[in-house]
């Protein structure tokens, strides 16, 4: 039926699920955020609205309270499966951990002692990682998660 094709589609999005989410923001785009589902934006709402409360953004400057913020269903994803990684190479196209999020990048460098730099386009940057705050970029793909070649 179709409602059990669309209920897949978004089953990651249920209340309490773990989820990572996106923004079209300047400066963010493409960069993801893990979050938790809290619910509808409105209850009994039919709307691809959902409210999720950020793990590691906090509301004001000087505040501990999570930032909480409504999204649309197409900025959200589950989180993608972790894998154990020795080594990566290089042009291998991967997220990196900084300032709270998952940065896409290329591998431009393999140094020693499993450290990697890494190249970004948006914004321009090239900084220098452990394997540990890495990992290799995946798309969410119609509920599949896809890996790009090398760059």
């Amino acid at each position: 039926s179709m409602r059990g094709g669309r209920h897949q589609k978004y089953s990651h999005i249920a209340k309490g699920s773990i989820v990572e989410v996106t923004s079209d923001e300047e400066g963010f785009k493409g960069v993801w955020f893990e979050a938790t589902v809290l619910g509808a934006s409105s209850p009994g709402s039919k709307s691809k609205e959902v409210w999720v409360e950020y793990k590691s953004i906090v509301a004001e400057e000087n505040g501990s309270e999570p930032l909480k913020e409504v999204l649309h269903v197409s900025f959200i994803r589950p989180v993608p499966p972790v894998e154990k990684i020795e080594r990566f190479e290089l042009y291998d196209v991967v997220d990196a951990f900084h300032k709270d999020g998952w940065w896409t990048g290329v591998v431009t460098r393999v140094m020693e002692d499993s450290r990697y730099q890494v190249t970004f386009d948006n914004p321009p940057d090239e900084l220098e990682f452990g394997v540990s705050e890495l990992r290799f970029h995946q798309k969410w793909v119609k509920g599949k998660w896809v890996r790009p070649g090398k760059q």
